[in-house]
C-alpha cells in the first residue's frame, strides 16, 4: 500500500488541530483495517486501497474481475473486520457455467478442473439436481445445468504458503516454485507422513462452513520444506477426490477426466497428483481463462457463426496438449491416504468450530 503523506500542522488555528488529530486517527483506524485485511488477502494493495477509500468517504463500490480472484473473499473478510454481516447474492450463472464450454466439456462423462486462485471444478448434466457436494447453476447453453465444486483456496493457498511461511517472494524472483516443487517431487506419497486440510478460507463444497480452518496434522522434526509443500498439493487434490466421488454418488454416474485449466495447471507434479489422487486421467488444455472463451463461444453461437453452443465449443476450445495418467502404485498409496483424509475433518470440525468461536471472543 502506498505511504500517504504527512499531515502539516498549524499551531493556532484550534479546529485545524482537531481535524487533524482526527485524520490521525483515520490514518491509524486504516492502517489496522489493512493489516487485517493482508492476513488473508495476499497482494492486490491497489483494489484494497480503492475499496477503503470508498467506504471511508462514504461511497460504494463495484469490484468486477475474473473468476478467482478473490474479491468475495475480500468483502466477507472486510465484513469480519468491521463485525459486520455478510451476504452474498450468487449472480454469476450467466458466467461462471461459461467454464465448461470454454473448456468443451459439454459430455457428462468429463468435468472441468479450473487450479486458480479457487479450486473450481464442474460437470455438465441435462437433468437437474443437487447435493452438498456441488451447486448447481443453469449451463449456459439454457439446455442444462453445471454441478460445480468449489474451493476456496487452490493458488491462493500455494502462493500464501511460499510467503507466509516460507518467506519467499514468486513475483521478484521466478525460481521460487520450480525449487519447491523440485523439492516436493522428492518428497514420497503423503509427504512423510504429514497431511493438510487447505481450508484456509472456510469450506464451501461439501462442507459449508466458513468457519472451518486450515490444519497441518501429523508434523514431527524430520519434515522438511518440500515435504510441507507437497502435503499442501496434496491436501487440495485429495480434498477434490473427495468432492468429486460425491458428486459422482448424487449423480449416479461416474466422471472419467478431468480437464485441468487455470494457473496451477502448468504445474507437471500437481497435475499428477490430481490423477494419482482422483484415478483419473488430467487432460492439460491449453486454454487459460475458459469463462471468457466460453463467453465468446455463446457470442458467437448467437451471432449465427455455429448453429450450436457445442459446434462453437469444439471449433474454438483449445487443443488438449498432455495427458497426465494415474500411476498404478501411487494410485494405490493415495486410495489409503485418501480415506485417512475423509475421516481427518469430521473428526474436528466441533473442536475447530469452538476454536473460532474462542478466537472471535478474543478479538
Amino acid at each position: 500500500m502506498s505511504t500517504p503523506p504527512p499531515i502539516p500542522t498549524n499551531d493556532t488555528d484550534p479546529d485545524f488541530e482537531l481535524e487533524r488529530e482526527m485524520t490521525e486517527k483515520l490514518k491509524d483506524a486504516r492502517d489496522q483495517i489493512g493489516q487485517e485485511l493482508s492476513k488473508v488477502i495476499v497482494g492486490q494493495e491497489e483494489v484494497v486501497d480503492q475499496l477503503l477509500i470508498a467506504l471511508l468517504s462514504g461511497g460504494h463500490c463495484l469490484i468486477t474481475g475474473a473468476p478467482g480472484l478473490a474479491k468475495t473473499l475480500l468483502v466477507s473478510t472486510l465484513a469480519k473486520v468491521f463485525d459486520l454481516s455478510f451476504h452474498r447474492i450468487q449472480f454469476t450463472p450467466d458466467l461462471m457455467p461459461s467454464d465448461i464450454t470454454g473448456t468443451n466439456v459439454l459430455e457428462s462423462s468429463s468435468a472441468y478442473l479450473n487450479i486458480g486462485t479457487a479450486l473450481v471444478s464442474g460437470c455438465y448434466s441435462r437433468t437437474y439436481g443437487y447435493n452438498n457436494a456441488f451447486r448447481t447453476m443453469r449451463a449456459i447453453d439454457a439446455r442444462g445445468y453445471i454441478f460445480e465444486s468449489c474451493m476456496r483456496t487452490g493458488t491462493y493457498l500455494v502462493d500464501w504458503i511460499a510467503r507466509s511461511l516460507f518467506g519467499l517472494d514468486p513475483a521478484s524472483d521466478s525460481t521460487v516454485f520450480p525449487t519447491l516443487e523440485r523439492e516436493a517431487t522428492a518428497s514420497p506419497v503423503g509427504a512423510n507422513g504429514l497431511m493438510v486440510v487447505p481450508y484456509w478460507s472456510g469450506v464451501m463444497t461439501p462442507w459449508w462452513d466458513m468457519d472451518a480452518r486450515g490444519v497441518f496434522a501429523g508434523f514431527n522434526a524430520f519434515h522438511t520444506r518440500g515435504d510441507m509443500y507437497r502435503a499442501v498439493l496434496e491436501g487440495l487434490a485429495m480434498d477434490q477426490a473427495v468432492v468429486t466421488a460425491g458428486a459422482e454418488a448424487a449423480m449416479g454416474r461416474l466422471v472419467d477426466r478431468y480437464v485441468a485449466i487455470g494457473g496451477g495447471a502448468s504445474s507437471d507434479l500437481w497435475c499428477h497428483i490430481f490423477a494419482d489422487a482422483s484415478g483419473r486421467p488430467v487432460d492439460r488444455s491449453t486454454t487459460i481463462e475458459a469463462s471468457a472463451l466460453g463467453a465468446g463461444m455463446a457470442a458467437a453461437a448467437g451471432a449465427g457463426w455455429f448453429s450450436t453452443m457445442k459446434d462453437a465449443a469444439e471449433a474454438m476450445a483449445g487443443p488438449i496438449v498432455t495427458r497426465f495418467e494415474p500411476d498404478p502404485v501411487n494410485r494405490s498409496r493415495y486410495e489409503e491416504l485418501v480415506a485417512l483424509y475423509r475421516e481427518l475433518w469430521p473428526a474436528l470440525s466441533d473442536w475447530n468450530r469452538r476454536l473460532a468461536r474462542f478466537a472471535e471472543g478474543g478479538a
